[in-house]
């Protein structure tokens, strides 16, 4: 599911257009994946580039 939520999807809302039950599927994989990083469950390079961008901004 990881790697679902994090390769295959590029957030474009497409998937909420077509939904025949009016789901907003994009939301719901953000969603997933702010819970994931919260967990410290996330691709290593985009941990990587995370903190290297938090380290620059301080």
């Amino acid at each position: 599911m990881l790697a679902l939520f994090f390769t295959e999807c590029n957030m474009c809302h497409r998937c909420s257009l077509y939904c025949p039950f009016g789901l907003d599927i994009a939301f719901l994989i953000g969603q997933v994946r702010r819970i994931c990083f919260l967990l410290g469950i996330v691709p290593y390079i985009l941990l990587d580039y995370v903190y290297s961008l938090s380290a620059t901004l301080t």
